[in-house]
């Protein structure tokens, strides 16, 4: 516990105690520094063995709160300069960092929850840059549609589409995911950042049919550092399960229990 306590402690403090939580934030050496460390350090198996203790207490669950609120706003302002800087030609997508990162996960996924191009797929925390969407498209030729509640991150996902001439494949839609109605759709899935999940999970639930397919991004662990676990799946079973040791989320396969 001590050796995790002595690494932990002054990245915490670094990202916690970081008051002006702008834009520029994505150009401060010691912040990104900060924030690859503590992912390399969640991704030591060599600290399992302690994360029940970690998040039995007070103190750590609520800095888990405030680095997972503090990492949702960096990786918005990462996305949003990505695609910024595609729609001014700065870079190529085909070189983009998040498209590349996303593609393994994207199949893992959709091999598991049986993608074909005839699915429809809800993708519920798509953001501003919808890489997933993206790779789902190009791997198995659905048809998918994003859910941000974030009006402004569906206006530049909807541009950086239309810039690609994937209008037609993919949309995007300002909703919150519990309230969206998910009639029509095959599969739908979980972002690591969408939330509520229950309440989410029960929104589906009560708007499709027992056919339908939910792949939630969760974690566990220290991973809880960068994202909440699902723990109640409501009207779901789990039925499998997918994991990129390249990522701090894993992947599971929900299915209706009746």
């Amino acid at each position: 516990m001590r050796m995790f306590e002595n690494r932990f402690l002054p990245i915490a403090a670094m990202l916690v105690n970081n008051h002006s939580l702008s834009v520029d934030i994505i150009n401060k050496p010691k912040f990104v520094d900060s924030i690859k460390n503590l992912e390399e350090l969640v991704l030591d198996r060599r600290f399992d063995a302690i994360a029940t203790e970690v998040f039995s207490r007070k103190n750590y669950q609520s800095m888990a709160e405030k680095i997972r609120s503090i990492d949702t706003l960096y990786e918005i302002f990462l996305e949003t300069k990505a695609v910024l800087d595609l729609l001014e030609n700065k870079q190529e997508l085909k070189n983009n960092f998040h498209l590349m990162r996303d593609y393994q996960t994207a199949k893992m996924e959709g091999e598991m929850g049986s993608f074909d191009r005839h699915s429809k797929v809800a993708f519920v925390g798509s953001g501003p840059f919808p890489s997933t969407a993206i790779a789902y498209h190009r791997t198995f030729g659905c048809q998918i549609t994003g859910v941000d509640y974030n009006p402004e991150a569906v206006m530049l996902a909807d541009k950086m589409l239309n810039r690609l001439g994937l209008e037609g494949s993919i949309w995007s839609v300002s909703c919150a995911g519990e309230d969206f109605d998910y009639s029509g759709f095959s599969h739908v899935v979980l972002a690591g950042i969408a939330e509520p999940k229950e309440e989410i999970l029960e929104q589906i639930y009560q708007t499709t049919n027992s056919n339908i397919r939910v792949v939630s991004r969760t974690t566990d662990g220290l991973r809880q550092f960068f994202y909440k676990p699902v723990k109640e799946t409501g009207n779901f079973i789990q039925v499998d399960k997918v994991v990129d040791e390249n990522n701090i989320f894993y992947s599971i396969l929900l299915v209706p229990k009746n």
